[in-house]
């Protein structure tokens, strides 16, 4: 911390904090051929309609899609990029129907925010989130 390391050049500290913090996460900014939006990001408009806790560590919620179809959907708050259903976009989504799921008889089904869920919940069709990974390109 007091720059008396045996790194060259810089500040030897920030030179180790960099490598623990973003050495696997790191990629050359020549590698980078383009950049654009995930299609699996929701915007922030449908997130801010996916609020609170269904039950401890999980929320579940329906995208009611502009063709009526509904999906349900539910996450333990991993929500930056979300599955969609084959042919379609977040901009298809008409409304967020928070804490309810679609049950077995193909109805829309509330669930009361920090109740119980019900025994036909763990078999439901859920969108789940998808995974991602942080990069990081030295100097921006």
């Amino acid at each position: 911390m007091n720059g008396q390391g045996c790194l060259g050049g810089g500040d030897s500290y920030e030179q180790i904090v960099s490598s623990f913090v973003a050495n696997g996460n790191r990629i050359n900014d020549y590698d980078v051929k383009s950049a654009s939006p995930s299609r699996f990001a929701p915007p922030l408009s449908l997130l801010k309609q996916i609020y609170g806790e269904t039950t401890m560590g999980w929320t579940g919620w329906v995208f009611e899609m502009s063709d009526k179809r509904m999906y349900s959907y539910g996450s333990s708050f991993s929500i930056d990029f979300l599955q969609l259903p084959d042919g379609y976009f977040f901009s298809d989504v008409i409304k967020v129907h928070n804490h309810s799921y679609i049950g077995k008889q193909g109805k829309l089904v509330s669930l009361k925010e920090g109740g119980l869920i019900p025994d036909e919940y763990k078999d439901v069709l859920l969108f789940r989130e998808r995974v991602y990974f942080n990069c990081a390109i030295d100097d921006i």
